[in-house]
């Protein structure tokens, strides 16, 4: 997954067996990465109206420094038309550069660890691994903090160790450390930034010259 990036357009080629459901191969936008994972909008959706839920052994392409690079995974399709996730499956290729961020505005609480005193904050951007957060608590780079994130698509308050890692007026960043974040917080935090990106998608998509002239 080093070479995909998010708003390159990818070919999904699917499996002999699933082609009698659609086209042999459907071209999608990459919304957001994460770890293994890419969210993908389809750019024709008609062609997904009848493709499985869940598909084995698909082939995603796309062209990375003039060379074609192909990836094996599982597609997963949501219950809207065109909105899909690729797992992939092959060993060999795993993504190490930071996972997608988006720009996400969502109330949470941060204290030191051990304390008990909080401090009210707010998320600039969000990732799976760590957010950009606007506060007033005087942090240093290492310090370790207690956060307690309020996600819209769960119940109840999600809290996380995270570990500073940059510091400016008014604000820091932070990375949640090994082990802070369940695989469910990691799939809402995911959710939500898929869902940021996708809606940014339709809107450079109703502009197709503005979306061409952006960097891809």
């Amino acid at each position: 997954m080093r070479r995909l990036r998010e708003n390159v357009i990818v070919s999904l080629g699917l499996p002999g067996e699933i082609r009698t459901y659609s086209q042999s191969a459907v071209d999608c936008v990459v919304l957001a990465i994460s770890g293994r994972t890419a969210s993908l909008e389809a750019i024709d959706k008609p062609a997904w109206t009848r493709v499985p839920d869940e598909v084995e052994q698909v082939y995603m392409t796309f062209l990375h420094q003039n060379a074609l690079v192909s990836l094996r995974g599982r597609l997963s399709c949501t219950g809207n038309v065109g909105e899909m996730r690729f797992a992939v499956t092959d060993e060999a290729h795993v993504r190490t550069e930071m996972p997608t961020r988006a720009a996400i505005a969502l109330p949470l609480r941060v204290s030191r660890v051990g304390a008990t005193d909080a401090v009210e904050a707010t998320t600039i951007d969000i990732s799976t691994n760590g957010l950009l957060v606007e506060c007033d608590l005087a942090v240093h780079v290492g310090e370790l903090l207690d956060c307690e994130l309020d996600l819209p698509n769960r119940e109840g308050e999600t809290p996380i160790v995270a570990q500073v890692v940059d510091v400016a007026a008014g604000g820091f960043a932070v990375t949640f450390t090994k082990g802070s974040t369940t695989p469910d917080t990691q799939l809402a935090l995911f959710d939500l930034v898929t869902t940021q990106r996708r809606q940014e998608w339709r809107r450079w998509a109703k502009a197709p010259l503005r979306w061409a002239a952006r960097e891809l």
